[in-house]
């Protein structure tokens, strides 16, 4: 026994009387219809919505992730340097040559425990890992949260430039030697180098 079915079509093609059937023919038959109302729907909204969250969520995270590494290599980077210069702890003779021309009564001495001392943090800064050919040129690529002291650092050395720069000129009092060679100190004090 053969059972016809007679199931009227609309003009648009989409049975009428069995509307998930004739909603999936009408998907296959005419899909630019179904597109265009999807796309005009509330549904289509929210999904944008939804991947424009996903997106912003995923872009924080990496920029957070890319945030967090370069603070770990900087972390590294500062850690692997300490790491070095300890095992060649400079505790020097050279910090007490510093300290033996600050406490001299002559000013020439006291120039000369600045330049000595600067002499000393263009080394540390070196030993850092920091580019440039001159000791401002290496200070400028340093950030505070890598170099707690470089404000100190550059406070002492621009005493040294002007010691440099205007030679016997330049009157240096003694509270202004012994006022860089504790900044001086302060720094090196920071990464152990004293």
């Amino acid at each position: 026994m053969n059972v016809t079915y007679n199931v009227p079509l609309q003009d648009n093609g989409i049975f009428n009387n069995v509307p998930a059937a004739g909603q999936l023919l009408g998907m296959i038959t005419n899909p630019g219809r179904y597109a265009a109302g999807f796309y005009a729907s509330n549904a289509f909204f929210y999904f944008q919505l939804f991947l424009f969250t996903i997106s912003v969520a995923f872009f924080v995270g990496i920029a957070f992730l890319i945030i967090r590494i370069n603070e770990r290599v900087r972390k590294n980077r500062k850690d692997s340097a300490l790491r070095r210069i300890k095992l060649e702890k400079v505790k020097s003779k050279r910090w007490d040559i510093v300290e033996g021309y600050i406490a001299s009564a002559n000013p020439a001495e006291w120039k000369l425990a600045i330049m000595e001392a600067d002499s000393m943090l263009e080394e540390l800064v070196k030993k850092l890992g920091y580019p440039g050919t001159t000791l401002g040129e290496m200070m400028k690529q340093i950030k505070v949260a890598d170099f707690a002291t470089i404000n100190d650092a550059w406070e002492a050395h621009k005493v040294r430039n002007y010691i440099a720069h205007q030679g016997s000129t330049f009157l240096l009092t003694k509270h202004q030697a012994n006022r860089a060679v504790r900044l001086y100190e302060k720094v090196f004090k920071e990464f152990e180098y004293i």
